[in-house]
């Protein structure tokens, strides 16, 4: 206390001492103040008064608890709260600078729009921690010496818990002062703006605070302390309507003040000016603000327009959030001059976008922000997320140069090197620092070798007090997958240090999402992985419509419609962003030559998304020649991981001297297909996005048939390394059975050091094995060998060395075709014993099979060896053509008895270098085809399954033959569909796979009408292929099945569609109550698949049905009701197909069926019969395509793999996956019983089921099930013979 009784504030309290006054408001004083303990300088506010009202008290904690929240660089920072001598306080961090309303007059509208983003990238922050701020205003925001904006007293703040509770409020007009120029935009107490914070009690009269009235002084503060009533609040300019009329403060009130605040510093004056509070509070609701473009010249329309959208009166027209308008702002900010991408196309493609693309670079603002957030307060950040979601790109062209605008993280300066790992990651990272910091390597690489703490230290000195530097690691998996294996540990050392939260260092990163747990188990930097992980999700739908419209529009150019645009989006959204950039690259340059529209004849002309890159690709490699096509094999085999990732390699590595290589890798820089880059060694060369690897449909087929030899590879270039590491000695050289594997390798494959390597392993043995002879007889072996030397040199000659090779050729290719007979005779043998039910001797010859099969290949191998060796002698030599051509044409045969048709197809490319014609006959050697029908045809079409981009089977090339008899049609070997008509019938489906060179005749005899039941499919005799054609372990563990071979049918009859509820009710009717009571299908404590009931309630047939933890129920002629995200969400059940039936269940039914003459001779399909309905006579996976998408049939991913969401459709109502005779359903909805055509008396199920997966659903795949189980996803299809009663004719009218 003073000498008046005035308390006075103490010099110091705790480990704070003041300092001086900073300034005075309604609430409280400000000082600046010294923490003594931390060393830093702070702000301390102190309550004007000791006995404060109650809710004075709490609105000052209220302030505190709220800004304490919020943990942004753009907020003002609260370090602590507390009360001294009954008066209360806050701490909070010191800003140097000043206040934006010492502004004199208004700022450029590039000033104002970097102010924009700090506040409104603050006011987001706040509004995620649910606080409002209530007075945002020029006063209230203070920009540092360093340029950074702070957002600071939240004395007005309120926490959002209940918006919208309060009652009708009432308006307070107070009169406001007129503003002179020289004013400037002070909207303080003694400005030119006044400050004019409306506190008024709802049921507040205002005596004596009325306009005019004594003791209202302009600009005073009218607060009726003591009352408990609601209050409205605000600074009148900066007030949005809603707020005049009373109703609570929003989030929507924050955005309108900081609109009215961007206003003003670009205007110099208010959105609305009024001459008092009661005018200012009639304009807000009969007038808009004059738009902003209007006033302030050589503004950019855009940021003109997100200004006038925040002052919107209706404030469901305002931004929806701080984000969206931070995100606005932000697209402004980043977006760079528009000159830079004015020329040329502004999409990318398969290639990241870099900082100089940032202009072009749309849909991840918030992505951005929060990552640059991240890095102000943490020194190491790892972008993780999927393959193909834009991982390298939102760093490089996002993160990276929003860091470097000022004001920069902790008001550095920061410059960035960008690396990717590679092969050797210490030379990649010693060529990028050196560049950048000026260094010699040399110096650098000893540093990182020897002490690589050492080296962090210097490039943080480097930096000094105003300089940062961001060392950005693109693709941090390459160091799990790629790296050499000695570089691993001092690189993660390194990086370890790095991430060790030097202030002027910060370290990104990106990673595969799927290598993440690889890349936490890395020697040194694995622990400071997991704090450090940013999870970057997939574009929104909104952003990709930024980034696919945006790019675009810098140009003038727009898309055609609104709906072209969502169609790209959606196939964005299924596909890949690496695909959809890569579609839109080429939209750019398929469009009309100075056209400003992207049509969607433009998209139908590149093959819409999904197969834009493949076809592009394989225009690429189908326009080289023969030579170039193979070597563009190996070269991309060369060019993937074992991982299947990308790798990077050099020049010489990859083209080894070949000119065939050098010309594909050529072709395949300038189709885009691979990228070179300079790296430490020079050029290296990589695919140019891994969504080749996934996308690109006959890479992925190279990959799979090439996995053995790409593991041989991986290891013997490893081997090869490591001897050449270790100075290519005897040590780390490989044995006889390791060279044995090195043997399946094409030649052409090998690089130079792997063929050293591997001739440096047969000189050891042969070494070893020298030396074991001379043991026995040195003397006599030392003189033989020089003497067999000397003849051998003097017997070289040319005709000697090609005749050797050739006869060499000779003897493999007569061995591989008595290995290929071995294997013909154990396939049949294989085969007779699978269709015979002996399960187990079919399994040891197809074993034997097998390992012909591979004997065989391995031989062809060798002769094409030896004969191209020749070859290379004599170029000219026929004889060497031949065996190569023999051989090739052999092998491709071989491939396709293997389920390899993509190597027959690199075999009969090849064969094209070396036949003259011969061979290329024979394969391309056309089937004949007959058609005999009894009673004759009167039309026959006939058409040709090709596999269209979607990996559907389609119909091509419809030819009209006329009436049968057909008599040796000549066409291509192929999967096709006889359409067989008959007068007064449906035509006749009838597919057929014809193979080269094949006579075939179909014979079919139609029955009568009568003898197809109603809801029957005949199914005429013939054959087709049953079994598996997957690799082997998944045809023996999963698909639990035997090699895919052909079959015989005879004549049957199928149901078209599953047995439904409707079927099997009538059933039920005509059943005695004990069968009833027996086969009623019921699912009490089914735990997999919950409760399934079907019971009579009050003679109504009623459906219980459980679905996750929701149960259906429903009464027949009621339907099923589902949540509204389930299509369809209502069903009627009764169509559905019946489950929860066993075995005997099932047979009960087909007595009553065959006994009251519905279906005569109903019996169970067998899994002969079912899998002919499924695939026609080829091998397809399903029905109608190789792969289901999840609206074609009805299994898990049809629901989401949502467990309330799933349940059987009405049958019939995905036709999509109807097989080639027209049968549905045989694609997931329930499971079927079949009768086992593997095993005598065995119940069999197929076809998946409504709750199981894609892979389930495969034709090939099949279940021995107990025929007394029952479960909600097994139901029944019938089949039945074809009975023609010997009265009848074969057909009728």
């Amino acid at each position: 206390m003073n000498s008046g009784g005035e308390w006075t504030l103490p010099q110091q309290f705790d480990e704070y001492r003041l300092v001086r006054v900073l300034g005075r408001g309604s609430m409280g004083v400000v000082f600046l103040g010294h923490d003594t303990v931390l060393d830093r300088p702070v702000a301390i506010k102190f309550i004007n008064a000791k006995d404060t009202s109650p809710r004075t008290r709490e609105r000052f904690v209220t302030e505190a608890r709220a800004a304490a929240r919020i943990q942004h660089p753009n907020v003002m920072a609260i370090h602590r709260i507390g009360e001294l001598e009954g008066r209360l306080y806050i701490i909070s961090e010191y800003v140097r600078g000043q206040p934006l309303s010492d502004l004199k007059s208004q700022i450029s509208w590039q000033e104002a729009l970097t102010i924009g983003v700090g506040l409104a990238r603050g006011l987001a922050a706040a509004h995620r921690q649910g606080v409002l701020h209530r007075d945002i205003k020029l006063a209230n925001v203070i920009r540092s010496e360093t340029g950074e904006v702070k957002l600071l007293d939240f004395g007005l703040a309120k926490l959002v818990t209940d918006e919208g509770k309060a009652g009708p409020r009432t308006p307070l007009p107070v009169p406001i002062p007129p503003k002179t120029p020289e004013d400037g935009f002070d909207d303080t107490e003694d400005g030119g703006l006044p400050k004019v914070d409306v506190i008024a009690p709802l049921d507040s009269t205002l005596s004596g605070a009325q306009p005019g009235a004594k003791g209202a002084q302009p600009g005073a503060k009218i607060v009726n302390e003591g009352e408990s009533s609601e209050v409205i609040v605000g600074t009148p300019y900066y007030m949005a309507p809603e707020l005049w009329r009373a109703e609570p403060a929003s989030r929507s009130s924050d955005i309108y003040a900081l609109g009215a605040l961007l206003y003003i510093l670009c205007a110099g004056h208010p959105p609305l000016e009024a001459t008092s509070t009661l005018e200012l509070a009639r304009l807000s609701q009969e007038t808009s603000p004059r738009p902003l473009a209007e006033i302030a010249t050589g503004i950019d329309p855009r940021f003109a327009a997100i200004v006038d959208r925040c002052l919107a009166r209706a404030a469901t027209a305002r931004f929806g959030s701080a984000d969206e308008l931070c995100t606005a702002l932000e697209v402004l900010l980043t977006s760079g001059p528009i000159a830079e991408v004015v020329q040329g196309n502004p999409y990318r493609g398969l290639q990241a976008f870099e900082a100089r693309h940032r202009a072009v670079f749309f849909g991840r603002v918030a992505e951005i922000r929060t990552v640059v957030d991240r890095l102000r307060v943490q020194p190491f950040v790892l972008v993780a997320g999927d393959s193909g979601v834009g991982k390298s790109s939102l760093c490089r062209a996002g993160v990276l140069p929003a860091i470097s605008e000022p004001p920069g993280v902790g008001n550095r300066i920061w410059s960035s090197v960008a690396m990717i790992p590679g092969r050797r990651p210490l030379q990649t990272l010693v060529s990028a620092l050196a560049s950048h910091l000026n260094l010699k390597e040399e110096a650098l690489r000893t540093l990182l070798l020897g002490e690589p703490e050492g080296l962090v230290r210097l490039i943080a000195r480097r930096q000094g007090k105003d300089r940062g530097f961001v060392l950005f690691i693109d693709q941090l998996e390459e160091l799990a997958t790629l790296a050499e294996a000695p570089q691993v540990e001092p690189f993660g050392r390194f990086l370890a240090s790095f991430a060790d939260g030097a202030p002027s260092l910060r370290l990104l990163a990106s990673v595969r999402g799927d290598f993440l747990t690889r890349a936490a188990a890395l020697p040194q930097i694995g622990p400071f992985i997991n704090p450090a992980v940013y999870l970057l999700t997939p574009l929104t739908r909104e952003g990709m419509r930024e980034a696919i419209t945006g790019p675009a529009a810098l140009q003038g150019v727009h898309f055609e419609t609104d709906g072209l645009v969502d169609e790209l989006i959606t196939a964005g959204a299924e596909g890949s962003l690496p695909l959809l950039q890569f579609a839109l690259a080429e939209l750019w340059e398929a469009r009309q030559p100075g056209s400003k529209v992207i049509s969607a004849a433009d998209l139908e002309r590149i093959g819409r998304v999904t197969g834009a890159l493949a076809r592009h690709a394989d225009n690429v490699v189908g326009g080289l020649p023969p030579s170039q096509r193979l070597a563009v094999r190996r070269l991309l085999m060369r060019l993937v991981t074992i991982e299947d990732t990308r790798a990077s390699l050099p020049l010489e590595e990859l083209v080894s001297g070949d000119p065939a290589n050098e010309a594909a890798l050529e072709a395949l820089v300038r189709g885009r297909l691979v990228v070179a880059r300079e790296a430490q060694d020079g050029t290296v060369h990589e695919i140019a996005h891994e969504a080749l690897i996934r996308n690109w449909g006959t890479l992925q087929r190279w990959i799979n048939e090439e996995r053995d030899a790409r593991e041989i590879r991986h290891r013997l270039e490893q081997a090869a390394l490591e001897w050449q590491r270790l100075g290519q000695g005897k040590i780390g050289l490989w044995t006889r059975e390791q060279l044995q594997d090195a043997e399946k390798l094409e030649d052409a494959s090998l690089r130079a050091r792997e063929r050293e390597f591997i001739a440096a392993s047969h000189a050891q043995i042969r070494r070893a094995r020298n030396v074991r002879r001379l043991a026995i007889a040195a003397v006599p072996v030392v003189a033989g060998l020089i003497f067999a030397g000397v003849k051998v040199q003097q017997a070289r000659a040319l005709a000697t060395r090609v005749e050797e090779q050739l006869g060499r050729a000779r003897t493999s290719l007569e061995l591989a075709r008595e290995h290929n007979q071995t294997a013909s005779l154990a396939y049949a043998d294989a085969m007779r014993k699978f269709d015979t039910r002996d399960l187990a001797g079919g399994e040891t010859s197809w074993a034997l099979t097998l390992r012909k099969f591979d004997d065989a290949d391995r031989t062809f191998k060798e002769t094409i060896h030896f004969a191209e060796v020749a070859l290379g002698f004599d170029p000219s030599n026929a004889s060497a053509k031949s065996l190569i051509a023999d051989a090739l044409y052999d092998r491709a045969l071989l491939a396709e008895r293997r389920f390899k048709p993509e190597l027959a197809e690199e075999m009969i490319e090849r064969l094209k270098v070396y036949d003259e014609g011969v061979q290329s006959g024979r394969w391309n050697a056309p089937a004949l085809l007959s058609v005999d029908t009894e009673p004759a045809a009167t039309r026959v079409k006939i058409s040709r399954y090709v596999t269209d981009e979607n990996q559907r089977h389609v119909l091509t090339d419809t030819r009209d033959l006329g009436p049968a008899p057909i008599r040796d049609l000549a066409v291509d070997r192929g999967s096709y569909l006889l359409e067989l008509e008959f007068d007064g019938r449906d035509p006749v489906p009838y597919p057929v796979q014809l193979g080269r060179g094949e006579q075939r005749t179909v014979s079919l005899k139609l029955p009568p009408r009568s003898a197809i039941p109603e809801g029957f499919v005949f199914i005429a005799a013939g054959t087709s292929l049953f079994g598996s054609d997957d690799e082997e372990m998944l045809r023996r563990k999963f698909f639990l099945t035997v090699p895919q071979h052909s079959i015989k049918t005879e004549d049957f009859l199928i149901a078209r569609h599953e047995t439904t509820y409707r079927d099997w009710i009538a059933f039920l009717e005509a059943s005695p109550p004990d069968l009833r009571a027996k086969h009623t299908p019921g699912l009490e404590a089914d735990k997999l698949h919950g409760v399934l009931r079907l019971e009579k309630v009050q003679e109504r047939w009623r459906l219980s049905l459980s679905a996750g933890s929701a149960t259906y129920v429903a009464f027949a002629g009621e339907p099923l009701r589902f949540p509204k995200e389930r299509t369809p969400a209502e069903v009627d059940w009764l169509d559905t197909p019946v489950a929860g039936i066993s075995w005997d269940d099932a047979t009960a039914y087909m007595r009553w069926l065959d006994a009251s003459g519905r279906v005569p001779g109903a019996r169970f399909c067998t899994e002969w019969e079912w899998e002919r309905a499924a695939r026609g006579a080829d091998g397809r996976h399903f029905p109608h395509a190789e792969t289901v998408a999840p609206d074609e049939a009805s299994f898990d991913e049809t629901y989401k793999k949502i467990p309330e969401l799933m349940a059987p459709d009405v049958v019939g109502l995905r036709p999509a996956s109807r097989s080639p005779f027209g049968v549905d359903d045989l694609v997931g909805n329930v499971w079927e019983w079949t009768r086992s055509s593997l095993v005598d008396g065995e119940a069999v199920i197929r076809g998946g089921a409504y709750y199981y997966d894609e892979i389930s659903a495969q034709i090939s795949n099949r279940h021995e099930f107990a025929p007394d189980t029952r479960d909600s996803t097994l139901g029944l299809r019938v089949c039945a013979p074809v009975l023609v009663s010997a009265k009848e004719p074969p057909v009728g009218p």
